[in-house]
Order: C-alpha cells, then sequence, then structure tokens
C-alpha cells in the first residue's frame, strides 16, 4: 500500500490511501526483484507480493536470466497478462489473479495452473510436453487442441460445452465437475481418476461418433433444455410459494383455497400478473406469456425430436422383416399354384423384395447402434482389463496385510494403506465408471436411507431417432430485471471477494423475494 502525505494549511498530516490495484506495479516489482537475485544462479522465480497489472518476461533475455524453468505467484493478486515467458520454462503457477486470457506459452511447459481466474478460452495447441493443467474455477467456456502428452486435466467449475479428448489418450486424471451442459467425446480407456460431479446435462460421447456440426447442435439443444427447466421449476416453485402463503390467511380450509386460486406467478418475461404458460404439445416443450391480450415477446418452442426405444424398434424392424418374408413366400406360393398370373407376381414379387431389402438395411443400422450400446467389445475389453488391476492391487495388499499380521512391522502397514488410497480406490472408481453410464444417489424417505442406483446404459443411450431430429425452434427470452454487468477486479483477496459476492446475491434474492413471496391479503368485503 502507497501513503502520501499532503501537508494542510492547519498544519494536520493528511493521509490519502491509494489503491494498488488501480497502479500496474506488476512490471516494477519484477525488475526490482530481478535486481537481487544472480542470473547465472537462479533457476525459480517465486513471487511473494502482491502484484496487479501486466507482466512482461522478455526483460529476462534481457538481465540474461537463461535458467529459469520455474514461475510462481505466491500471493492473490491482480496479474492481468502474461507476456513473453521464455523457452526453458517448464512449470506456472498464476493463481488466483486477474488473467483473462492464456496464449503464447513456450513450447517447453509441462505443468500450468491458472486456477482461479477469468480465463475464457485455452488453445493446447503447440504445447507438446503438457502434462498437467489445472484451469479450474476460471470463465471457461473453450478448451481445444488438447495435447497427446496431458496426463491430468483439472477444469471443474466452468461453464465448458465440449471437450474433446481425441488426441489426449494417455489422460489419467480428469475432473470436469460443475460444467453443467457438456458433451465429452473420445474418453481414453487410460482414465484411472474421474470426477464429474454436479454435471446434469452431461453426455458421454466414448468413441467419439458425433461429428463436429452434431456435437454443436446436441450442444445448442441441451443449453436450451437446461434453461428451459431451470426456468419452469423457478416459476413452478415461486408460484407455490405464494399459493401457500395466500392459503394460511385463510381461517377455513375453503377460504384458504379460494385464497390460493387468486395468487399466482407474473410472466417471466414481463412480469403480467397471467403468469406464464409451460405445457408441452406435439413433442414439443412451449412457454408463453399467460397474458389474455397484448401479450409479450416470450416464445420458447423445444422439439424433443421423434426418440423410440431401442429394444422396441429392434422388435418392430424383426417383425416387419418376418412379415416381407412371409410376403414373398406366400407370392410365390400363388404364383406356383396359378391364383395370381406370372405377369402380377413379378411386378408384386419386385416391390415386395424392394421393400424386404430397405426394412433388412434398416436394421443393420439399428443392430450396429443396439451392439455399440449393450454389446460393446471395446467397451468390455477395457472393463475386462480394469477389473483384472483392480484384482491384482487387492491381491497386492493382501500379501502387506499378510505380512503385518505376522511381523507387526507398522512401515508395512502404512505401505498397504497408501496402496489402496493411492491405487486401489481411484482404479475402483474408474472401473464403475467405464461399467455404469448411470451413477445416482437417490434417498428413500420412508427409511431415510441413501440407495446407489447404477445402470450400465444411460437412457439417452435406450433411445434412438426414427424421424427428426431434436432441435430448438424459437428461443426467445430476456429476463426484465436483469442486466448485464461486466467483471471488474477488485484488490481485494479472491476469498473475500468471493464472500462479499455471495452476500450479495443472497441479498438480492431476499429483495426478490419479498417482491415475490408477498403475502397475499384479502379484501376487506370477504
Amino acid at each position: 500500500m502507497i501513503l502520501i502525505y499532503i501537508m494542510s494549511s492547519s498544519d494536520d498530516d493528511e493521509t490519502i490511501n491509494f489503491n494498488e490495484s488501480n497502479m500496474n506495479n506488476a512490471q516494477i516489482n519484477l525488475e526490482t526483484y530481478l535486481d537481487s537475485l544472480d542470473p547465472r544462479e537462479t533457476d525459480s522465480l517465486e513471487f511473494d507480493m502482491e502484484l496487479y497489472g501486466s507482466i512482461d518476461f522478455s526483460i529476462l533475455q534481457d538481465k540474461g536470466f537463461k535458467n529459469v524453468h520455474t514461475i510462481v505467484f505466491l500471493e492473490n493478486g491482480g496479474v492481468s497478462e502474461l507476456r513473453n515467458i521464455p523457452e526453458g520454462v517448464t512449470y506456472l503457477e498464476c493463481s488466483n489473479q486477474n488473467l483473462n486470457s492464456l496464449e503464447n506459452l513456450p513450447s517447453s511447459i509441462r505443468e500450468v495452473k491458472v486456477n482461479n481466474n477469468h480465463i475464457e478460452k485455452f488453445s493446447g495447441k503447440g504445447y507438446k510436453n503438457l502434462n498437467v493443467l489445472n484451469i479450474s474455477n476460471n470463465d471457461l467456456k473453450e478448451l481445444t487442441d488438447l495435447p497427446e502428452s496431458l496426463e491430468t486435466l483439472e477444469a471443474q467449475n466452468n461453464t465448458l460445452r465440449k471437450l474433446n479428448l481425441k488426441n489426449s489418450q494417455l489422460l489419467k486424471k480428469l475432473n470436469v465437475s460443475n460444467n453443467p451442459l457438456m458433451v465429452v467425446e473420445y474418453v481414453p480407456p487410460s482414465l484411472e481418476d474421474i470426477q464429474m460431479e454436479n454435471n446434469p446435462f452431461t453426455e458421454i460421447v466414448r468413441t467419439g461418433e458425433e461429428n463436429k456440426k452434431g456435437t454443436q447442435k446436441k450442444v445448442d439443444f441441451l443449453d436450451a433444455l437446461y434453461t428451459y427447466f431451470k426456468l419452469k421449476t423457478n416459476y413452478e416453485r415461486k408460484s407455490l410459494e405464494k399459493k401457500r402463503n395466500a392459503f394460511r390467511k385463510g381461517n377455513t380450509k375453503k377460504e384458504g383455497k379460494r385464497f390460493a386460486q387468486q395468487v399466482g406467478e407474473p410472466c417471466i418475461h414481463c412480469k403480467h400478473k397471467d403468469g406464464t404458460l409451460f405445457y408441452t404439445k406435439n413433442n414439443t416443450y412451449y412457454a408463453k406469456c399467460g397474458a389474455k391480450t397484448n401479450t409479450c415477446d416470450l416464445d420458447i418452442q423445444i422439439f424433443k425430436g421423434d426418440y423410440y426405444q431401442l429394444d422396441e424398434v429392434m422388435e418392430m424392424e424383426k417383425e416387419a422383416i418376418e412379415l416381407k418374408k412371409e410376403n414373398i413366400i406366400q407370392l410365390k406360393m400363388s404364383n406356383l399354384f396359378k391364383y395370381i398370373d406370372e405377369q402380377e407376381t413379378n411386378i408384386r414379387f419386385k416391390k415386395d423384395l424392394e421393400e424386404f431389402h430397405q426394412e433388412r438395411d434398416f436394421h443393420k443400422e439399428t443392430l450396429k447402434s443396439y451392439d455399440q450400446v449393450y454389446n460393446n467389445i471395446e467397451r468390455y475389453a477395457d472393463t475386462q482389463k480394469k477389473q483384472e488391476k483392480v484384482y491384482e492391487i487387492q491381491q497386492e495388499i493382501g500379501n502387506l496385510m499378510t505380512e503385518y499380521k505376522e511381523t507387526q512391522n507398522r512401515e508395512v502397514l502404512i505401505a498397504a494403506m497408501e496402496i489402496q488410497k493411492n491405487d486401489l480406490l481411484p482404479a475402483l472408481q474408474n472401473l464403475r465408471w467405464l461399467k455404469y453410464d448411470v451413477m445416482d444417489m437417490e434417498e428413500d424417505f420412508k427409511t431415510k436411507e441413501s440407495l446407489l442406483v447404477q445402470h450400465e446404459v444411460s437412457l439417452q443411450h435406450k433411445d434412438i431417432v426414427l424421424g427428426k431430429d431434436p432441435k430448438v425452434i424459437k428461443f426467445l427470452y430476456e429476463p426484465s430485471h436483469k442486466k448485464k454487468s461486466s467483471k471488474v477486479r477488485s484488490d481485494k483477496p479472491l476469498e473475500e471477494e468471493k464472500e462479499e459476492e455471495e452476500e450479495k446475491e443472497e441479498k438480492e434474492e431476499k429483495e426478490e423475494e419479498i417482491v415475490l413471496y408477498e403475502p397475499y391479503t384479502p379484501p376487506d368485503s370477504i
């Protein structure tokens, strides 16, 4: 903190506090720090002071620092840009700062830790030595061109829409929790530790069979669907709360019901008292203004797609193929016994044969999809390998425990516990993830017990589209009470800043609830 004293006419000292976050002190402090070091002996730069602004590392070359391989920022601050990091640097840690982008890193870089910043996109193109990337707790929307060398990726608490792991088939650890809408492509079998918590609309594409265009369409559809049901759920929750408050005002149940019928939640778009209509029609989700006249522009239409159960489609196609076979046989028998003439037989036979081949081709495609879901040979082989690995680890732990019982050597027990923690638990987790598409905890409200529910095949993979694909027809919605606000980084520590943001959000929610949850006051005449 810089303090400047200005002498007033009354000879009293007045202290003016200049906020360091409004200054670019990073470059100045870097130069001062470098002047205190020996360029020939220095291989690591560790900044233990708060820095704000942009940093240009080309000064390292100018001052003769040619052996630096580690750059670490130990204190929270407001570093907004890193430029000209020299070749030879293998480790970069710049967490809890104010970075908006991260580009032009040296090709020698191996580990990057830039969690708790404001980075919106990152490309791993050209970083062929990158092993570890921690880019969690950012504003990340795009994460592309991940290199083959990547083994650890931590990208939780972002807004990623798509993650392509095609080139990162050596990946061992993956954490993408709290990315609500995401399609993950080409998931590698090498994964040993995977975290995907609180991702309600995440879809796993194990073989990357989706093309780019198809994936983007799916992301757009999931995004719209997630927003639709979030709006619907919030609307119904607030409406129910209002009706409950109104019902409690009644002296009798009948009076309470009458009060409840007279209140409701306003339109989510224009705040009209007639509310919003959420409904489903012709396989399409709708949301429209509930006003009888002069309705607002709210118009959400999301077509669900012509989905059918995969196993049911298989059975229908089998029946259709058998029916075509029977028709052809009957046609031949009718011609054999002269029930129909040769010319009519040829015409009908040609038509039935074309329909038979068409049904068979459709069935082949469906069978391919069915085998991909239920009889996936690659997935089965990977599961067997990981199961064998689990057995090996369990046997190793068993041998160590047997040795411990015989020798009572504490070091042996510690070794067994370390193997269980570092090897067995991640291996079991990866095996479960590979074997089951769905793993959820469900609570039994009667017994108050939590139950683990596992399904080898997720619901979306059990369905197949026969006809039109799901799509967003219209999505006209803009909340009238919300205004876009740009992020401005303060000089306060990240934790304190986050606490203030949370308090502000809670205050706004309470203020909104005062309006939305205002108890109903019945007319004087009642």
